[in-house]
């Protein structure tokens, strides 16, 4: 014969039995906290496809956006239009990004090398602080670089639709945008997307 359920182990119809000690469900903070998770999940997902999907960076054939800013240690401004019949690879970067570090290197050996054809923009986007221009230029002087640098206040960086660092904008002859890839690229790759420009 099965022992009987004692008064407090029983649930009344239609309602779910609570473990003895535990403390009741609180189905409204429950059906909160589920909300909330949708919310923040929505999100995160609307997040990712704004920095990767289709619509992230520039289309290729479209027309570069204007681009014309102060060069380090100068006062020539620089306009991406004098370029207009040459190829352009345009470099986002800045002094606290890795990857930036990583890359300028093969495009200082690009720019060094008098057979490729195309020219090397080097754009810095750190902060417009008062120490930013001694900043970057400690930075260029310590790695080597020479690199004809730009320095972008924001504009230039939200008209190209930058979204991390290190981007890489390749422009063709008629100011057309061929290519924008944020990320490292091998020299193989940065000599066939110029090849690739300049072809078209």
């Amino acid at each position: 014969m099965s022992e009987p359920m004692s008064q407090e182990s029983q649930a009344p119809p239609g309602s779910e039995a609570t473990p003895a000690g535990a403390p009741p469900i609180d189905k409204k903070n429950m059906a909160l906290s589920t909300l909330i998770g949708l919310v923040v999940g929505v999100l995160l997902v609307v997040n990712a496809w704004n920095l990767w999907g289709p619509s992230a960076g520039l289309r290729p054939g479209q027309p570069a956006p204007e681009l014309s800013l102060p060069m380090l240690g100068s006062d020539e401004v620089v306009d991406l239009q004098d370029y207009r019949g040459q190829v352009v690879l345009i470099d986002f970067w800045a002094t606290w990004c890795p990857p930036c570090r990583e890359q300028m290197p093969t495009l200082q050996r690009l720019a060094d090398d008098p057979e490729f054809e195309a020219a090397v923009l080097s754009v810095n986007t750190d902060d417009p602080t008062d120490d930013r221009e001694a900043l970057v230029a400690t930075y260029l002087d310590y790695n080597g670089l020479t690199l004809p640098t730009l320095l972008d206040e924001g504009p230039a960086r939200a008209s190209f639709k930058v979204r991390a660092v290190p981007t890489l904008v390749v422009v063709d002859g008629e100011g057309r945008v061929v290519k924008s890839s944020s990320g490292l690229h091998s020299e193989a790759d940065l000599r066939k997307f110029a090849e690739e420009a300049a072809a078209r």
